[in-house]
Protein backbone atom coordinates (compact mmCIF):
# COMPACT_ATOMS: atom_id res chain seq x y z
CA UNK A 1 0.00 0.00 0.00
CA UNK A 2 1.43 3.39 -1.00
CA UNK A 3 2.05 6.16 1.54
CA UNK A 4 -0.63 8.30 -0.10
CA UNK A 5 -3.18 5.50 0.23
CA UNK A 6 -2.32 5.09 3.91
CA UNK A 7 -2.67 8.80 4.52
CA UNK A 8 -6.05 8.89 2.76
CA UNK A 9 -7.63 5.71 4.13
CA UNK A 10 -10.14 7.57 6.34
CA UNK A 11 -10.65 10.42 3.85
CA UNK A 12 -11.51 7.92 1.11
CA UNK A 13 -14.11 6.25 3.34
CA UNK A 14 -15.78 9.63 3.95
CA UNK A 15 -15.77 10.30 0.19
CA UNK A 16 -17.46 6.99 -0.73
CA UNK A 17 -20.42 7.64 -3.02
CA UNK A 18 -19.74 11.39 -3.15
CA UNK A 19 -19.88 13.10 -6.55
CA UNK A 20 -16.61 14.19 -8.21
CA UNK A 21 -17.75 17.81 -7.95
CA UNK A 22 -18.17 17.68 -4.16
CA UNK A 23 -14.93 15.76 -3.79
CA UNK A 24 -13.18 18.41 -5.85
CA UNK A 25 -14.52 21.20 -3.62
CA UNK A 26 -13.32 19.32 -0.54
CA UNK A 27 -9.87 18.62 -1.95
CA UNK A 28 -9.43 22.23 -3.08
CA UNK A 29 -10.24 23.43 0.42
CA UNK A 30 -7.69 21.04 1.90
CA UNK A 31 -5.03 22.26 -0.52
CA UNK A 32 -5.72 25.85 0.62
CA UNK A 33 -5.58 24.71 4.26
CA UNK A 34 -2.16 23.09 3.63
CA UNK A 35 -0.65 26.34 2.32
CA UNK A 36 2.04 27.98 4.42
CA UNK A 37 0.68 31.31 5.63
CA UNK A 38 4.14 32.84 5.80
CA UNK A 39 4.84 32.01 2.16
CA UNK A 40 1.31 32.96 1.06
CA UNK A 41 0.27 36.12 3.00
CA UNK A 42 -3.07 36.30 1.20
CA UNK A 43 -4.07 32.92 2.62
CA UNK A 44 -4.86 33.81 6.22
CA UNK A 45 -6.32 31.55 8.87
CA UNK A 46 -9.69 33.18 8.17
CA UNK A 47 -9.44 32.25 4.49
CA UNK A 48 -8.52 28.67 5.41
CA UNK A 49 -11.43 28.47 7.83
CA UNK A 50 -13.89 29.80 5.25
CA UNK A 51 -12.74 27.33 2.61
CA UNK A 52 -13.03 24.40 5.00
CA UNK A 53 -16.51 25.55 5.96
CA UNK A 54 -17.49 25.67 2.28
CA UNK A 55 -16.27 22.10 1.89
CA UNK A 56 -18.12 21.04 5.05
CA UNK A 57 -21.42 22.52 3.81
CA UNK A 58 -21.05 20.97 0.36
CA UNK A 59 -20.14 17.54 1.71
CA UNK A 60 -22.93 17.66 4.32
CA UNK A 61 -25.58 18.37 1.67
CA UNK A 62 -24.26 15.49 -0.40
CA UNK A 63 -24.30 13.03 2.50
CA UNK A 64 -27.81 14.03 3.59
CA UNK A 65 -29.13 13.02 0.18
CA UNK A 66 -28.10 9.42 0.92
CA UNK A 67 -28.49 9.49 4.70
CA UNK A 68 -29.84 5.95 4.86
CA UNK A 69 -26.69 4.47 3.29
CA UNK A 70 -23.85 6.14 5.18
CA UNK A 71 -20.88 4.28 6.59
CA UNK A 72 -19.51 4.91 10.11
CA UNK A 73 -16.94 7.46 8.95
CA UNK A 74 -19.53 9.49 7.06
CA UNK A 75 -21.89 9.47 10.02
CA UNK A 76 -19.04 10.61 12.28
CA UNK A 77 -18.29 13.47 9.88
CA UNK A 78 -21.93 14.62 9.95
CA UNK A 79 -21.97 14.48 13.75
CA UNK A 80 -18.56 16.01 14.55
CA UNK A 81 -16.95 17.43 11.43
CA UNK A 82 -14.11 14.88 11.73
CA UNK A 83 -13.06 14.57 8.08
CA UNK A 84 -9.88 12.51 8.55
CA UNK A 85 -6.73 12.27 10.60
CA UNK A 86 -4.51 13.27 7.67
CA UNK A 87 -4.85 13.67 3.91
CA UNK A 88 -2.23 13.53 1.15
CA UNK A 89 -3.28 15.15 -2.13
CA UNK A 90 0.10 14.70 -3.78
CA UNK A 91 1.88 17.53 -1.98
CA UNK A 92 2.64 15.68 1.25
CA UNK A 93 0.39 14.68 4.19
CA UNK A 94 -1.78 17.36 5.76
CA UNK A 95 -2.58 16.63 9.40
CA UNK A 96 -6.14 17.54 10.35
CA UNK A 97 -6.76 15.60 13.54
CA UNK A 98 -4.81 13.41 15.93
CA UNK A 99 -5.40 9.76 14.97
CA UNK A 100 -5.97 8.70 18.57
CA UNK A 101 -8.68 11.34 18.96
CA UNK A 102 -10.29 10.28 15.68
CA UNK A 103 -10.38 6.60 16.63
CA UNK A 104 -11.79 7.41 20.07
CA UNK A 105 -14.49 9.59 18.48
CA UNK A 106 -15.39 6.85 16.02
CA UNK A 107 -15.90 4.46 18.93
CA UNK A 108 -17.83 7.01 21.01
CA UNK A 109 -20.30 7.70 18.18
CA UNK A 110 -20.71 4.08 17.12
CA UNK A 111 -24.02 2.68 18.42
CA UNK A 112 -24.78 5.68 20.63
CA UNK A 113 -28.20 4.27 21.52
CA UNK A 114 -26.68 1.40 23.50
CA UNK A 115 -24.40 3.75 25.47
CA UNK A 116 -27.03 6.14 26.79
CA UNK A 117 -29.92 5.59 29.22
CA UNK A 118 -33.48 6.19 28.11
CA UNK A 119 -33.71 9.54 29.92
CA UNK A 120 -30.86 10.93 27.74
CA UNK A 121 -33.18 11.19 24.74
CA UNK A 122 -32.80 14.97 24.73
CA UNK A 123 -29.14 14.84 23.54
CA UNK A 124 -29.21 14.79 19.73
CA UNK A 125 -26.36 14.21 17.32
CA UNK A 126 -26.73 15.40 13.73
CA UNK A 127 -28.03 11.95 12.75
CA UNK A 128 -30.53 11.94 15.64
CA UNK A 129 -31.69 15.40 14.65
CA UNK A 130 -32.28 14.30 11.04
CA UNK A 131 -34.25 11.28 12.26
CA UNK A 132 -36.37 13.43 14.58
CA UNK A 133 -37.18 15.87 11.78
CA UNK A 134 -38.11 12.98 9.49
CA UNK A 135 -40.38 11.57 12.20
CA UNK A 136 -41.98 15.01 12.79
CA UNK A 137 -40.74 14.93 16.36
CA UNK A 138 -38.62 18.08 15.88
CA UNK A 139 -39.57 21.24 14.03
CA UNK A 140 -37.31 21.83 10.99
CA UNK A 141 -35.86 25.34 11.02
CA UNK A 142 -36.65 27.26 7.86
CA UNK A 143 -35.35 30.77 6.96
CA UNK A 144 -38.59 31.43 5.08
CA UNK A 145 -40.56 30.89 8.28
CA UNK A 146 -38.11 32.43 10.74
CA UNK A 147 -40.63 35.05 11.86
CA UNK A 148 -43.52 32.65 12.28
CA UNK A 149 -44.50 31.09 15.56
CA UNK A 150 -43.45 27.46 15.64
CA UNK A 151 -46.26 24.95 15.96
CA UNK A 152 -46.51 23.42 19.39
CA UNK A 153 -46.09 19.68 19.53
CA UNK A 154 -49.38 18.12 20.61
CA UNK A 155 -49.38 16.12 23.78
CA UNK A 156 -49.18 12.39 23.22
CA UNK A 157 -52.02 9.97 23.83
CA UNK A 158 -51.29 7.87 26.91
CA UNK A 159 -53.60 5.15 25.61
CA UNK A 160 -51.32 4.59 22.60
CA UNK A 161 -47.97 5.58 24.07
CA UNK A 162 -46.64 3.15 26.72
CA UNK A 163 -43.84 5.55 27.67
CA UNK A 164 -46.27 8.41 28.32
CA UNK A 165 -48.64 6.05 30.13
CA UNK A 166 -45.80 4.92 32.40
CA UNK A 167 -44.83 8.54 33.11
CA UNK A 168 -48.44 9.33 34.04
CA UNK A 169 -48.73 6.23 36.22
CA UNK A 170 -45.48 7.00 38.04
CA UNK A 171 -46.77 10.53 38.65
CA UNK A 172 -49.95 9.10 40.23
CA UNK A 173 -47.87 6.70 42.32
CA UNK A 174 -45.67 9.52 43.58
CA UNK A 175 -48.72 11.62 44.49
CA UNK A 176 -50.28 8.73 46.43
CA UNK A 177 -47.02 8.03 48.25
CA UNK A 178 -46.67 11.72 49.20
CA UNK A 179 -50.23 11.76 50.60
CA UNK A 180 -49.74 8.56 52.58
CA UNK A 181 -46.30 9.59 53.81
CA UNK A 182 -47.93 12.73 55.22
CA UNK A 183 -50.74 10.88 57.04
CA UNK A 184 -48.78 7.93 58.45
CA UNK A 185 -47.13 9.91 61.30
CA UNK A 186 -50.47 11.48 62.28
CA UNK A 187 -52.18 8.10 62.28
CA UNK A 188 -49.42 6.61 64.39
CA UNK A 189 -49.79 9.37 66.99
CA UNK A 190 -53.56 8.88 67.16
CA UNK A 191 -53.22 5.14 67.67
CA UNK A 192 -50.66 5.67 70.40
CA UNK A 193 -52.90 8.27 72.05
CA UNK A 194 -55.92 5.91 71.92
CA UNK A 195 -53.90 3.14 73.53
CA UNK A 196 -52.55 5.45 76.23
CA UNK A 197 -55.97 6.59 77.51
CA UNK A 198 -56.16 5.71 81.25
CA UNK A 199 -58.74 2.92 81.66
CA UNK A 200 -58.68 3.15 85.49
CA UNK A 201 -61.21 5.98 85.99
CA UNK A 202 -63.62 4.38 83.51
CA UNK A 203 -63.39 0.97 85.14
CA UNK A 204 -63.80 2.43 88.63
CA UNK A 205 -66.86 4.45 87.57
CA UNK A 206 -68.42 1.36 86.00
CA UNK A 207 -67.80 -0.68 89.20
CA UNK A 208 -69.44 2.04 91.30
CA UNK A 209 -72.54 2.17 89.07
CA UNK A 210 -72.89 -1.63 89.00
CA UNK A 211 -72.56 -1.93 92.81
CA UNK A 212 -75.10 0.84 93.36
CA UNK A 213 -77.64 -0.75 90.97
CA UNK A 214 -77.15 -4.24 92.48
CA UNK A 215 -77.78 -2.94 96.01
CA UNK A 216 -80.78 -0.90 94.91
CA UNK A 217 -82.37 -3.95 93.23
CA UNK A 218 -81.74 -6.22 96.18
CA UNK A 219 -79.34 -8.45 94.24
CA UNK A 220 -76.61 -7.49 96.67
CA UNK A 221 -76.76 -6.69 100.39
CA UNK A 222 -76.93 -2.99 101.18
CA UNK A 223 -73.73 -1.45 102.44
CA UNK A 224 -73.60 0.00 105.92
CA UNK A 225 -71.56 2.54 107.75
CA UNK A 226 -68.68 4.28 105.98
CA UNK A 227 -69.01 2.00 102.93
CA UNK A 228 -72.56 3.22 102.36
CA UNK A 229 -71.52 6.83 102.72
CA UNK A 230 -68.61 6.34 100.25
CA UNK A 231 -70.84 4.62 97.68
CA UNK A 232 -73.49 7.31 98.05
CA UNK A 233 -70.79 9.95 97.39
CA UNK A 234 -69.02 8.13 94.53
CA UNK A 235 -72.19 7.35 92.58
CA UNK A 236 -72.73 11.07 91.92
CA UNK A 237 -69.33 11.32 90.14
CA UNK A 238 -69.52 7.94 88.38
CA UNK A 239 -71.63 9.09 85.42
CA UNK A 240 -69.47 12.14 84.55
CA UNK A 241 -66.30 10.07 85.05
CA UNK A 242 -67.49 7.38 82.64
CA UNK A 243 -68.52 10.03 80.13
CA UNK A 244 -65.10 11.71 80.35
CA UNK A 245 -63.31 8.43 79.78
CA UNK A 246 -65.49 7.67 76.75
CA UNK A 247 -64.96 11.11 75.26
CA UNK A 248 -61.18 10.88 75.64
CA UNK A 249 -61.12 7.55 73.84
CA UNK A 250 -63.75 8.54 71.25
CA UNK A 251 -61.96 11.71 70.13
CA UNK A 252 -58.90 9.79 68.97
CA UNK A 253 -60.94 6.92 67.54
CA UNK A 254 -63.15 9.33 65.61
CA UNK A 255 -60.09 11.01 64.06
CA UNK A 256 -58.72 7.59 63.14
CA UNK A 257 -62.06 6.75 61.51
CA UNK A 258 -62.04 10.00 59.52
CA UNK A 259 -58.50 9.39 58.28
CA UNK A 260 -59.37 5.81 57.36
CA UNK A 261 -62.36 6.97 55.31
CA UNK A 262 -60.29 9.66 53.57
CA UNK A 263 -57.25 7.57 52.71
CA UNK A 264 -58.81 4.18 51.92
CA UNK A 265 -59.36 5.30 48.27
CA UNK A 266 -55.72 6.52 48.14
CA UNK A 267 -54.50 3.11 49.26
CA UNK A 268 -56.67 1.44 46.62
CA UNK A 269 -55.42 3.83 43.94
CA UNK A 270 -51.79 3.19 44.92
CA UNK A 271 -52.36 -0.57 44.77
CA UNK A 272 -53.97 -0.26 41.33
CA UNK A 273 -51.23 2.07 40.05
CA UNK A 274 -48.41 -0.22 41.16
CA UNK A 275 -49.97 -3.08 39.22
CA UNK A 276 -50.40 -0.79 36.19
CA UNK A 277 -46.71 0.20 36.33
CA UNK A 278 -45.68 -3.46 36.51
CA UNK A 279 -47.64 -4.22 33.36
CA UNK A 280 -46.30 -1.12 31.54
CA UNK A 281 -42.73 -2.03 32.47
CA UNK A 282 -43.24 -5.30 30.66
CA UNK A 283 -44.04 -3.40 27.43
CA UNK A 284 -40.90 -2.68 25.39
CA UNK A 285 -40.60 0.97 24.31
CA UNK A 286 -37.80 1.95 21.96
CA UNK A 287 -35.89 5.15 22.55
CA UNK A 288 -35.85 7.85 19.91
CA UNK A 289 -32.57 6.51 18.51
CA UNK A 290 -33.99 3.02 17.98
CA UNK A 291 -37.27 3.95 16.29
CA UNK A 292 -37.63 3.04 12.65
CA UNK A 293 -37.65 6.16 10.46
CA UNK A 294 -38.01 6.51 6.70
CA UNK A 295 -36.54 9.32 4.59
CA UNK A 296 -38.43 10.39 1.48
CA UNK A 297 -37.58 13.30 -0.82
CA UNK A 298 -39.70 15.82 1.08
CA UNK A 299 -38.23 14.83 4.44
CA UNK A 300 -34.68 15.03 3.13
CA UNK A 301 -35.46 18.50 1.74
CA UNK A 302 -36.70 19.62 5.18
CA UNK A 303 -33.59 18.19 6.83
CA UNK A 304 -31.26 19.94 4.37
CA UNK A 305 -33.09 23.25 4.92
CA UNK A 306 -32.76 22.87 8.69
CA UNK A 307 -29.06 22.00 8.48
CA UNK A 308 -28.40 24.86 6.08
CA UNK A 309 -30.27 27.41 8.19
CA UNK A 310 -28.41 26.34 11.32
CA UNK A 311 -25.08 26.46 9.47
CA UNK A 312 -25.80 30.05 8.55
CA UNK A 313 -25.46 31.34 12.08
CA UNK A 314 -23.34 28.83 14.05
CA UNK A 315 -20.15 29.60 12.12
CA UNK A 316 -20.63 33.36 12.55
CA UNK A 317 -21.35 32.84 16.24
CA UNK A 318 -18.19 30.78 16.63
CA UNK A 319 -16.03 33.37 14.90
CA UNK A 320 -17.45 36.25 16.97
CA UNK A 321 -17.20 34.50 20.35
CA UNK A 322 -14.80 35.85 22.94
CA UNK A 323 -13.20 32.40 23.31
CA UNK A 324 -12.70 31.84 19.58
CA UNK A 325 -9.58 30.50 17.88
CA UNK A 326 -8.49 31.30 14.33
CA UNK A 327 -10.28 28.25 12.88
CA UNK A 328 -13.38 28.23 15.13
CA UNK A 329 -15.78 28.58 12.19
CA UNK A 330 -14.25 25.94 9.91
CA UNK A 331 -16.73 23.25 11.06
CA UNK A 332 -14.18 20.62 10.01
CA UNK A 333 -12.71 19.24 13.25
CA UNK A 334 -9.04 20.21 13.59
CA UNK A 335 -6.24 19.80 16.10
CA UNK A 336 -6.25 23.60 16.49
CA UNK A 337 -9.69 23.33 18.10
CA UNK A 338 -8.42 21.10 20.89
CA UNK A 339 -6.04 21.12 23.82
CA UNK A 340 -4.48 17.77 22.93
CA UNK A 341 -2.49 17.58 26.16
CA UNK A 342 -5.62 17.78 28.37
CA UNK A 343 -7.55 14.65 27.32
CA UNK A 344 -9.90 16.48 24.91
CA UNK A 345 -12.18 13.50 24.36
CA UNK A 346 -13.15 13.50 28.03
CA UNK A 347 -12.92 17.20 28.87
CA UNK A 348 -13.50 19.22 25.71
CA UNK A 349 -15.44 17.22 23.12
CA UNK A 350 -19.18 17.08 23.65
CA UNK A 351 -19.98 13.47 22.90
CA UNK A 352 -23.57 12.51 23.81
CA UNK A 353 -22.22 10.59 26.81
CA UNK A 354 -20.18 13.57 28.04
CA UNK A 355 -23.09 15.98 27.64
CA UNK A 356 -25.51 13.69 29.47
CA UNK A 357 -23.08 13.21 32.36
CA UNK A 358 -22.45 16.96 32.55
CA UNK A 359 -26.17 17.73 32.56
CA UNK A 360 -26.74 15.22 35.38
CA UNK A 361 -24.01 16.96 37.38
CA UNK A 362 -25.58 20.38 36.90
CA UNK A 363 -29.11 19.16 37.69
CA UNK A 364 -27.95 17.77 41.02
CA UNK A 365 -27.05 21.26 42.22
CA UNK A 366 -29.55 23.40 40.27
CA UNK A 367 -32.57 21.33 41.21
CA UNK A 368 -35.26 23.40 39.45
CA UNK A 369 -33.39 24.03 36.19
CA UNK A 370 -36.16 22.59 34.00
CA UNK A 371 -39.83 21.61 34.39
CA UNK A 372 -40.49 18.09 35.56
CA UNK A 373 -42.66 15.34 34.14
CA UNK A 374 -45.41 13.62 36.18
CA UNK A 375 -42.83 11.05 37.28
CA UNK A 376 -40.46 13.75 38.54
CA UNK A 377 -37.94 13.48 35.68
CA UNK A 378 -36.49 16.68 34.22
CA UNK A 379 -38.00 17.66 30.87
CA UNK A 380 -34.87 18.95 29.16
CA UNK A 381 -35.49 20.53 25.72
CA UNK A 382 -33.69 19.04 22.71
CA UNK A 383 -29.95 19.68 22.87
CA UNK A 384 -28.47 19.48 19.39
CA UNK A 385 -24.72 18.98 18.98
CA UNK A 386 -23.30 20.96 16.07
CA UNK A 387 -19.89 20.39 14.41
CA UNK A 388 -18.28 23.71 15.36
CA UNK A 389 -16.31 25.20 18.26
CA UNK A 390 -17.43 27.41 21.19
CA UNK A 391 -21.12 27.90 20.36
CA UNK A 392 -24.01 27.66 22.83
CA UNK A 393 -27.40 29.12 21.96
CA UNK A 394 -31.07 28.82 22.83
CA UNK A 395 -33.50 28.87 19.88
CA UNK A 396 -36.96 29.05 21.45
CA UNK A 397 -37.47 25.28 21.55
CA UNK A 398 -33.95 23.78 21.46
CA UNK A 399 -30.34 24.24 22.44
CA UNK A 400 -27.60 24.45 19.83
CA UNK A 401 -24.30 23.34 21.32
CA UNK A 402 -20.92 22.97 19.64
CA UNK A 403 -19.22 19.59 19.56
CA UNK A 404 -16.02 21.26 20.81
CA UNK A 405 -16.27 23.44 23.91
CA UNK A 406 -14.20 26.58 24.04
CA UNK A 407 -14.88 27.16 27.74
CA UNK A 408 -12.02 27.22 30.23
CA UNK A 409 -11.51 24.70 33.02
CA UNK A 410 -12.89 25.89 36.38
CA UNK A 411 -11.23 24.17 39.31
CA UNK A 412 -12.52 24.46 42.86
CA UNK A 413 -11.88 22.64 46.13
CA UNK A 414 -15.34 21.04 46.14
CA UNK A 415 -16.91 21.67 42.73
CA UNK A 416 -15.06 21.86 39.41
CA UNK A 417 -16.15 22.22 35.82
CA UNK A 418 -14.48 20.78 32.75
CA UNK A 419 -14.95 22.71 29.47
CA UNK A 420 -17.81 20.34 28.55
CA UNK A 421 -19.50 20.82 31.94
CA UNK A 422 -19.01 24.59 31.78
CA UNK A 423 -20.63 24.68 28.33
CA UNK A 424 -23.59 22.64 29.57
CA UNK A 425 -23.99 24.93 32.59
CA UNK A 426 -23.90 27.90 30.23
CA UNK A 427 -26.77 26.31 28.28
CA UNK A 428 -28.77 25.95 31.51
CA UNK A 429 -28.08 29.62 32.25
CA UNK A 430 -29.38 30.55 28.81
CA UNK A 431 -32.57 28.60 29.47
CA UNK A 432 -32.95 30.43 32.77
CA UNK A 433 -32.61 33.79 31.01
CA UNK A 434 -34.66 32.94 27.92
CA UNK A 435 -37.66 35.20 28.62
CA UNK A 436 -38.05 38.65 27.08
CA UNK A 437 -36.96 41.64 29.13
CA UNK A 438 -39.86 43.78 27.88
CA UNK A 439 -43.50 42.97 27.15
CA UNK A 440 -45.47 44.03 24.08
CA UNK A 441 -46.13 47.46 25.65
CA UNK A 442 -42.44 48.10 26.11
CA UNK A 443 -42.67 47.73 29.89
CA UNK A 444 -40.23 45.71 31.94
CA UNK A 445 -41.50 42.15 32.07
CA UNK A 446 -42.05 41.63 35.81
CA UNK A 447 -42.42 38.08 37.05
CA UNK A 448 -39.76 36.56 34.77
CA UNK A 449 -36.10 36.07 35.54
CA UNK A 450 -34.77 38.48 32.92
CA UNK A 451 -37.51 41.00 33.57
CA UNK A 452 -36.58 41.11 37.26
CA UNK A 453 -32.83 40.67 36.80
CA UNK A 454 -32.28 43.24 34.04
CA UNK A 455 -32.63 46.17 36.44
CA UNK A 456 -34.70 47.94 39.05
CA UNK A 457 -36.97 50.76 37.93
CA UNK A 458 -36.93 53.72 40.30
CA UNK A 459 -39.84 56.10 39.85
CA UNK A 460 -39.89 59.69 41.09
CA UNK A 461 -42.14 62.71 40.83
CA UNK A 462 -41.44 66.39 41.31
CA UNK A 463 -43.19 69.72 40.93
CA UNK A 464 -41.87 72.16 38.35
CA UNK A 465 -42.98 75.67 37.43
CA UNK A 466 -43.07 75.87 33.64
CA UNK A 467 -44.13 78.45 31.07
CA UNK A 468 -44.36 82.21 31.12
CA UNK A 469 -46.94 82.18 33.88
CA UNK A 470 -44.89 79.68 35.92
CA UNK A 471 -47.74 77.19 36.09
CA UNK A 472 -47.19 74.41 38.60
CA UNK A 473 -46.84 71.01 36.90
CA UNK A 474 -46.26 67.53 38.33
CA UNK A 475 -43.59 65.64 36.38
CA UNK A 476 -43.07 61.88 36.82
CA UNK A 477 -39.89 60.11 35.74
CA UNK A 478 -38.47 56.61 35.89
CA UNK A 479 -34.95 55.32 35.52
CA UNK A 480 -33.43 51.88 35.55
CA UNK A 481 -30.64 51.14 38.01
CA UNK A 482 -28.46 48.07 38.52
CA UNK A 483 -28.93 47.15 34.85
CA UNK A 484 -27.78 43.76 33.52
CA UNK A 485 -28.10 42.20 30.08
CA UNK A 486 -28.67 38.57 29.16
CA UNK A 487 -24.98 37.79 28.72
CA UNK A 488 -24.19 39.29 32.12
CA UNK A 489 -27.01 37.28 33.68
CA UNK A 490 -25.61 33.99 32.31
CA UNK A 491 -22.09 34.85 33.48
CA UNK A 492 -23.39 35.84 36.93
CA UNK A 493 -25.33 32.58 37.19
CA UNK A 494 -22.33 30.41 36.37
CA UNK A 495 -19.93 32.32 38.61
CA UNK A 496 -22.35 32.51 41.54
CA UNK A 497 -23.14 28.77 41.49
CA UNK A 498 -19.45 27.90 41.19
CA UNK A 499 -18.51 30.19 44.11
CA UNK A 500 -21.32 29.01 46.39
CA UNK A 501 -20.55 25.33 45.88
CA UNK A 502 -16.90 26.00 46.69
CA UNK A 503 -17.59 28.05 49.82
CA UNK A 504 -16.40 31.29 48.20
CA UNK A 505 -17.88 34.77 48.37
CA UNK A 506 -19.97 36.09 45.46
CA UNK A 507 -18.31 38.37 42.96
CA UNK A 508 -18.38 41.86 44.52
CA UNK A 509 -19.54 43.25 41.15
CA UNK A 510 -22.75 41.25 41.51
CA UNK A 511 -25.20 43.42 43.47
CA UNK A 512 -27.13 42.18 46.49
CA UNK A 513 -30.35 42.77 44.56
CA UNK A 514 -29.25 40.54 41.70
CA UNK A 515 -28.29 37.78 44.13
CA UNK A 516 -31.78 37.87 45.66
CA UNK A 517 -33.43 37.84 42.22
CA UNK A 518 -31.21 35.00 40.98
CA UNK A 519 -32.14 32.89 44.00
CA UNK A 520 -35.79 33.73 43.40
CA UNK A 521 -35.62 31.57 40.28
CA UNK A 522 -32.74 29.19 41.08
CA UNK A 523 -32.88 26.60 43.86
CA UNK A 524 -29.39 25.38 44.75
CA UNK A 525 -29.28 21.93 46.38
CA UNK A 526 -32.57 22.47 48.22
CA UNK A 527 -34.87 25.30 49.29
CA UNK A 528 -33.44 25.57 52.82
CA UNK A 529 -29.90 26.05 51.53
CA UNK A 530 -31.15 28.59 48.99
CA UNK A 531 -32.86 30.63 51.73
CA UNK A 532 -29.64 30.54 53.77
CA UNK A 533 -27.76 32.00 50.79
CA UNK A 534 -30.35 34.78 50.45
CA UNK A 535 -30.00 35.67 54.11
CA UNK A 536 -26.21 35.55 54.00
CA UNK A 537 -25.63 37.70 50.96
CA UNK A 538 -28.71 39.89 50.39
CA UNK A 539 -30.97 40.25 53.42
CA UNK A 540 -28.94 42.95 55.17
CA UNK A 541 -29.54 45.53 52.42
CA UNK A 542 -32.25 43.98 50.20
CA UNK A 543 -34.75 42.65 52.73
CA UNK A 544 -37.78 43.35 50.51
CA UNK A 545 -36.26 41.50 47.54
CA UNK A 546 -35.37 38.53 49.78
CA UNK A 547 -38.88 38.52 51.22
CA UNK A 548 -40.40 38.38 47.74
CA UNK A 549 -38.01 35.62 46.72
CA UNK A 550 -38.81 33.43 49.72
CA UNK A 551 -42.57 33.94 49.38
CA UNK A 552 -42.41 33.05 45.67
CA UNK A 553 -40.79 29.71 46.48
CA UNK A 554 -43.46 28.84 49.08
CA UNK A 555 -46.45 30.21 47.10
CA UNK A 556 -47.04 32.96 49.69
CA UNK A 557 -47.33 30.50 52.57
CA UNK A 558 -46.15 32.75 55.40
CA UNK A 559 -45.99 29.92 57.92
CA UNK A 560 -43.60 27.95 55.72
CA UNK A 561 -41.62 31.08 54.87
CA UNK A 562 -41.09 31.85 58.57
CA UNK A 563 -40.08 28.25 59.25
CA UNK A 564 -37.46 28.38 56.53
CA UNK A 565 -36.07 31.66 57.87
CA UNK A 566 -36.02 30.43 61.46
CA UNK A 567 -34.27 27.18 60.50
CA UNK A 568 -31.62 29.22 58.68
CA UNK A 569 -30.28 30.34 62.06
CA UNK A 570 -28.77 26.85 62.38
CA UNK A 571 -26.24 28.03 59.80
CA UNK A 572 -23.05 29.43 61.34
CA UNK A 573 -22.92 32.60 59.26
CA UNK A 574 -26.55 33.81 59.33
CA UNK A 575 -26.63 34.71 63.09
CA UNK A 576 -23.35 36.60 62.75
CA UNK A 577 -24.74 38.70 59.90
CA UNK A 578 -28.35 39.23 61.00
CA UNK A 579 -28.14 38.91 64.78
CA UNK A 580 -28.68 36.05 67.22
CA UNK A 581 -32.49 36.28 67.43
CA UNK A 582 -34.45 35.11 64.38
CA UNK A 583 -37.74 36.38 65.83
CA UNK A 584 -36.57 39.99 65.67
CA UNK A 585 -35.46 39.61 62.06
CA UNK A 586 -38.72 37.89 61.04
CA UNK A 587 -40.66 40.74 62.64
CA UNK A 588 -38.84 43.18 60.39
CA UNK A 589 -39.24 41.02 57.28
CA UNK A 590 -42.80 39.74 57.64
CA UNK A 591 -44.27 42.18 60.14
Amino acid sequence: MSGTAVANQIFDRVMEGVSPEVRGITEDSLKIYAKDTAANPAITDKVKSDRLRKAFDSLTRSLLERIEALNDHQMLFLCTGALADQVDLGEGPVVLLDRGVYDALLEAYRDVASKLPEDADYVYTAIDRARMIAADELYALNPQEAGKRRPKKEAGDAANDPKLARETAIGRKNACVRDLDAVVPALQKLLEAAQSVDHGPGGQAFATIKAFVDQASGRAPEATGPAKMALDRDVLAAGPALKGYAEAAATNLLKIRQLAEKYTPVLADLRKTLREIESLNAVKTDSMRKKFVTFDIDKVAKIKTDFGYTAGFVAATAENAANRVATSGSRVLLNSHLALDQDPLRNQICTPQNVYAAMQKVLKVHVNAFPKSPSGAFQVPPLILEPVRNVVDWLEDRFIMSVVSGEVVRKGPQFSLSPVEAQVMKAVGMYLSKDSIYNFRGEQNAGTFMGDYSGKVEKSAKVVFAGADKKMTMVASAKQVDAAGRETAVQDYMEFVFNMLNGLMPNPKMSKRRIAVLLRYVILKDLQYTVILMLRYSAMTEMQEVRESILKHVQNNYTEAKRLVEDSWKDEQVPRILGPKPAQFMQKMFG
